[in-house]
């Protein structure tokens, strides 16, 4: 049977109050990172709205709100339908697992950056295991071995080795807090970047179709997809990059300075009507 726990760790402690303690100290850390996320993800998405609209001649509406529509939407679809989307999955789960003398656990989380801090954490051992291939450096065959003996026994406390069956669960996640407008303006991404971000992915699209259109191949065809491939080749390196200036030069002008007011879709006009 393969065994891969590679986000296993052990608290230093091995008392559960003082983990309780150390789990409850670190609440405020995921909390503000949680925060930072959703702010960060909705403003590329609210930014991406409005430099859509822009590029149409369309009014933005509401940019901020179609974020939030967005979010909960895949937000949905993660917990509906199981599928990976971390731009938009800020859970942060552990499971606590007592055996022995010690306590182990295991991270469940889809933001590496925060998955690293965690096990990066004084009073945490990160302390993974694996048999599908070699052991890591630094870990001799025997300890090795002995980990992999844990672990096993561990596993063996639920009939189907699942974790949860093994100890409890702690989930790190806050109470639901929308970002205000405000928090989620400082970061919005940079004019520069989001004129380099469209005129790529215009650049892009063009040569696609291009490439279609040459080969008189349907958008809705199958074998439409070997020519993301070849339009991705077609664009790079310096013909690439002299498109992408081009363009870039030709959409800055039509993209708007991001101020709060754009961000909620408030105007003089609207606030009147």
């Amino acid at each position: 049977m393969s065994t891969k726990i590679y986000s296993g760790f052990r608290f230093v402690p091995s008392d559960l109050n003082e983990v309780h303690t150390l789990l409850s100290l670190y609440r405020s850390e995921v909390k503000d990172a949680v925060h930072e996320a959703k702010c960060r993800f909705l403003a590329g998405a609210a930014a991406d709205h409005i430099d859509k609209a822009a590029l149409k001649g369309e009014p933005a509406g509401e940019p901020l709100g179609a974020a939030h529509d967005e979010m909960r939407r895949r937000q949905k679809e993660v917990r509906t339908t199981g599928y990976r989307d971390p731009e938009v999955d800020f859970d942060f789960k552990l499971s606590v697992m007592p055996y022995g003398e010690c306590v182990y656990g295991i991270v469940f989380c889809e933001q590496r950056a925060w998955q690293s801090a965690f096990l990066a954490q004084p009073w945490v051992e990160h302390w993974p295991y694996w048999n599908s291939t070699d052991r890591p450096e630094g870990v001799s065959r025997r300890e090795w071995a002995k980990r992999g003996e844990t672990w096993n026994a561990i596993l063996a406390g639920d009939e189907w080795d699942r974790p949860v069956g093994c100890g409890f669960g702690y989930d790190f996640e806050p109470p639901p807090r929308w970002p205000q407008g405000e928090d989620v303006l400082a970061y919005v991404p940079s004019h520069a970047d989001r004129v380099a971000r469209f005129a790529s992915m215009r650049v892009m699209d063009a040569e696609f179709r291009r490439l279609l259109d040459e080969a008189g191949v349907s958008l809705q065809a199958r074998e439409c997809m070997q020519y993301v491939i070849q339009a991705e080749q077609n664009v790079r390196g310096p013909k690439g990059d002299h498109l992408r200036r081009a363009e870039g030069e030709r959409i800055a002008p039509l993209l708007p300075a991001i101020t709060l007011d754009v961000l909620l879709g408030w105007s003089p006009s609207t606030a009147a009507a």
